[in-house]
Order: structure tokens, then C-alpha cells, then sequence
């Protein structure tokens, strides 16, 4: 129980441990189990959706437009990442759990208006609360659906015990997650955060436009289009809540449902820049953020055939937002390609993680996306399953890499001065004995990335050498220490077959390199 509750960055996550110890336990750790889980919550907030909707009385026509683009964006595939990894359960059970805990509140709030007993007590809010208990132990930003409960309970007027109760519930929650909470240290401070208002502005309208235009993150100093339409998205939904606020439940339940929805997406969305501004605006742009952007269009797409077409469905007016929807839709499609190239390039950073781990247990300690391995090897171990290996550790306790390694006419730096890993290595097509190497960079004495790396067989022989300078945007992601972007690096050159290759980091005076994660031997 310990180990559920453990903090996990800024998060306490017992639903995705508990869910890949299950994967572990039952499933062999195949994943098979944690994806499926992913691709039925998604489905679980679409059918909650459908049934807000549907019982909410809104015409046949209103209801398929909403809907219809409501299932494009929780499946569109430019989140990619949390549809090809296991360990994003985390990221779509909160929008899933906050959805259905405001949903929740909004059918209580309903009852209690038009019930003459108003009772402040129903299965609705037992709902509610217990959607919202999740939705907190899903991901940090979870805390914030408290204070989205309470409004939704100012706007319907419900009585003071049912604010009480959602009071006391959410402080007992929020209570129990900051016991013992330590603010992780490459975090961005919040607070300190809040004196950049304007790098936390192009944070957020990153995350949210970056569903739209593949072209984020811009240097410019200038919004984008599809920041300035995000703009004005972020204006549709404060004036849609401050509508609720002012009107209370003759608003419409519908329209209340999907105001306060976007607004704690919002709010979300703004936690996370507060917290991780320092990594840049290129992390606002991450596959496994836009589930949750995708939900905050999919509620201001909602919010837009409420107000155009009101109660009565106005052909002309439907057929304005239809198009608008249908354009977006479309030119989103060139994006799955690149959807399917993210998932390949995580699928064969983890599978070359396993690889290392299972092959070469000594080189474990350079894993791209370390996170998993450990414990789940670990846990493997102590129910004797899997391969019959130990990792060896040095007197620190760190994973140790090889030693014997040469390159000629440099000397050998220790392993813990640098970080990088060598991707891949592959044919040319149509170009006999010539490959192409690729991978990433860090020196870690001084922390910067390095000017060159090179290519070396199993003999020392240096095969080439290359400058850093590539963009990889996942190397931040995965570790945040790491600020700069360009630390990847691709080279070509020529190679025997069943030659053995290497990739090291050489350093500033170029007397020394530092050997790079990852060995391939050409077939």
C-alpha cells in the first residue's frame, strides 16, 4: 500500500501502479491489459458523454455535430503517446474521472432544483465524490476538481450540506495527497512561475493550439493563428461559466456540464505550465497532453452549437459550426502519419530499453525511459519470472557499464560523464556496406551537450564523426535535468557486415571520449 501511495514526481498514482502490477501479476507484463484500460476509459467518458446529451433533451441534429467531433478528438491520434504506452493510463483515466464527477454534480444539482424536498444527498453526488477521489489520484492536477465540484454546487444553489460535504470530502483528499509530499527539484516553483505570466501564457496556449498546428512550438514572439483561435476558446469558456454563475441552473444543464468540464481542463493546463515552464514550450506540446486538450476543444465545439442554435435547431446555423468542425477534421489528417512515426520511435526506444536490460544488463543504466524498468524488474525477479540475470552494481549501488572499451587516439572518459544513447543503426537502401547511426548526447562534466560525437568498431577504428546538433524534443521530456533540445545526432558511413559499433561523445580538446549507451552488431 505504501508503494501505491509512494509519490511519483508531483504525483500520487495508486491507479496506474496498481494497474501495471495487475498487467505484471495476471498478464505477464505484456501491456496487452494496460492498453486495453486506456482505450476503454476513452470510450467510457465518450459514452458518459453521449448519455449527458442524450438525456439532456437538445435536438437529434445538435446532438450527432457535438458527438461526432467529440469522437475524433478522444480518438484522434495526435496523442498518440498515450495510446502505444502502458503507463499513460494515468493521463486518461483523470480526464475520464473529472468528466464523470462534473457530470455527477451537475445531475445532483439538477434534482435538488427541481425537487421540492431539495435533499442534499443522492447517488449522484456518492458519484461524484467518488469520480473525484480518482480523477485526484490520477494525476496532480486532480485536486483542482474540487473547487470545480463546489461551483457546479454554487451554480445549481443546492443546499449549504451539500457544500458542506463536497468540503470536507475534497480537503480530506487534498489532506492525504500533500502528506508527505516533496516538491520534486527539477520542477519549476508555482509561485515563482506566477512572475512569468507570459511564458506561462505561451505555455498554455502551446498545449492547447498545438492540437491543431503541427508547427508549435514558434519562436515568435507573436501568437500563432491557431493560439489566437485557442484565445478565443479560452473566452467562449470563461464567458459560458460566468453565464452559469450569474443564470444558476437556467443556463441549462448541458451548457453548464461543458463549461465547468472546460474550465477544469483549463485549469490544468495551467497547473502543468506552472510547474514545468522551465523545461521550455516544447514540452507543452508532448503527445500524452492533448487527451486532455483534445477533451477542452471537444467541450468549446459543444458550447458553440449550444449557443448558435439554441434550443431550436437552425439548419443554416448547424451547417456554420458543421463546416468549421469538418475543416479542422480534415486538415488534421496528414498528422496520423506522423502519429504512427512517434509511436514506432517510442515502441523501439522501449523495446531497445528491454533489449539492453535483458542482453546487456550492464548498459541498463542509459535507458531512454528508465521508469518502468527498474520496478518492473524487480518485481519480475521477486516472483521468479523472467530472464536468470543480475544486474551488477557498483559500490554506489549505480548500474555498471563494460569496461575494455578503446577508440584509438583517445582516451577512455569514465561512463558517469556523460549520458546519451545510440538509437539505431541502419542500411542505406540501395547503397552497399553504407549505414546510418543516430542517437543522442549529454556531457555530464560540464552539463551541456557535446560539440562531437563519433563511430567506432570493436577494434578502436574511428568510423566517423559528426557534429550535435539534431533536434530531439523526447531527451527533456524523459529527463528533465536536460534543457537543451539539440542533443541529437545522425551520421553516416560505411560498415562490414557482423562489424560491432559504438558511439562515444568526444570532449571539448578532443583528446577523450566518453562511450554512449547502446551496441549494434550489423546482420
Amino acid at each position: 500500500m505504501l508503494q501505491l501511495w509512494a509519490q511519483h514526481n508531483e504525483h500520487r498514482i495508486p491507479w496506474g501502479k496498481l494497474a501495471e502490477y495487475t498487467d505484471l501479476k495476471l498478464f505477464g507484463g505484456r501491456n496487452i491489459s494496460l492498453l486495453l484500460e486506456i482505450y476503454f476509459l476513452r470510450l467510457l467518458e465518450y459514452l458518459f458523454l453521449f448519455w449527458m446529451f442524450h438525456r439532456s433533451g437538445v435536438s437529434r441534429a445538435q446532438m450527432l455535430t457535438v458527438l461526432g467531433f467529440a469522437l475524433f478528438c478522444i480518438y484522434y491520434p495526435i496523442q498518440i503517446e498515450n495510446f502505444c504506452w502502458g503507463f499513460q493510463t494515468v493521463f486518461v483515466c483523470l480526464p475520464a474521472a473529472a468528466c464523470i464527477a462534473i457530470g455527477a454534480a451537475v445531475l445532483h444539482g439538477c434534482s435538488t432544483s427541481t425537487q421540492g424536498s431539495r435533499s442534499w444527498w443522492s447517488w449522484a453526488m456518492a458519484a461524484s465524490l467518488c469520480a473525484g477521489i480518482v480523477a485526484e489520484t490520477s494525476l496532480a492536477s486532480g485536486v483542482f476538481i474540487w473547487p470545480i465540484l463546489l461551483i457546479v454546487s454554487i451554480i445549481y444553489r443546492t443546499p449549504l450540506k451539500s457544500k458542506l460535504l463536497i468540503l470536507y470530502v475534497g480537503a480530506m483528499a487534498v489532506a492525504a495527497y500533500l502528506w508527505g509530499y516533496v516538491s520534486p527539484s527539477q520542477h519549476s516553483n508555482p509561485f515563482s512561475s506566477l512572475r512569468q505570466p507570459v511564458a506561462v501564457a505561451r505555455y498554455v496556449l502551446a498545449y492547447l493550439a498545438f492540437s491543431w498546428d503541427p508547427k508549435l512550438p514558434d519562436s515568435s514572439a507573436w501568437p500563432t493563428f491557431f493560439q489566437l483561435i485557442a484565445i478565443c476558446a479560452i473566452a467562449v469558456v470563461a464567458v459560458a461559466l460566468v453565464k452559469a454563475l450569474l443564470f444558476g441552473p437556467k443556463t441549462g444543464q448541458l451548457q453548464i456540464f461543458l463549461a465547468c468540464y472546460a474550465t477544469f481542463l483549463l485549469i490544468v493546463a495551467a497547473s502543468t505550465a506552472l510547474g514545468r515552464v522551465s523545461f521550455g514550450v516544447e514540452q507543452a506540446t508532448s503527445s500524452r497532453y492533448q487527451s486532455l486538450a483534445l477533451d477542452f476543444w471537444a467541450c468549446v465545439g459543444g458550447i458553440l452549437v449550444l449557443w448558435r442554435c439554441g434550443s431550436r435547431t437552425s439548419s443554416s446555423r448547424l451547417v456554420e459550426i458543421q463546416t468549421l468542425m469538418f475543416v479542422l477534421l480534415i486538415a488534421s489528417v496528414p498528422r496520423f502519419t506522423s502519429a504512427a512515426s512517434g509511436a514506432e520511435a517510442r515502441q523501439h526506444a522501449l523495446e531497445e530499453g528491454w533489449r539492453q536490460v535483458t542482453q546487456s544488463p550492464s548498459t541498463a543504466a542509459g535507458v531512454l525511459y528508465p521508469l518502468p524498468i527498474p520496478e518492473a524488474y524487480a518485481y519480475l525477479r521477486f516472483h521468479h519470472l523472467g530472464p536468470p540475470m543480475q544486474l551488477p552494481l557498483d559500490a554506489t549501488g549505480a548500474v555498471t557499464r563494460p569496461e575494455g572499451l578503446r577508440v584509438n587516439g583517445y582516451r577512455i572518459l569514465p561512463p558517469a560523464d556523460c549520458e546519451g544513447w545510440l538509437d539505431s543503426v541502419k542500411k542505406v537502401s540501395g547503397k552497399e556496406g553504407e549505414i546510418t547511426a543516430a542517437g543522442w548526447a549529454w556531457n555530464a562534466k560540464p552539463a551541456k551537450r557535446p560539440n562531437r560525437v563519433l563511430l567506432a568498431d570493436a577494434r578502436g577504428d574511428v568510423m566517423n564523426t559528426t557534429d550535435v546538433n539534431v533536434p530531439r524534443p523526447d531527451v527533456p521530456k524523459a529527463i528533465p535535468h536536460i534543457r537543451d533540445v539539440n542533443t541529437g545526432w545522425v551520421l553516416t558511413t560505411h560498415a562490414q557486415p557482423g562489424a560491432v559499433v559504438r558511439a562515444f561523445a568526444v570532449s571539448d580538446d578532443s583528446t577523450a571520449v566518453c562511450p554512449l549507451t547502446g551496441t549494434f552488431k550489423l546482420q
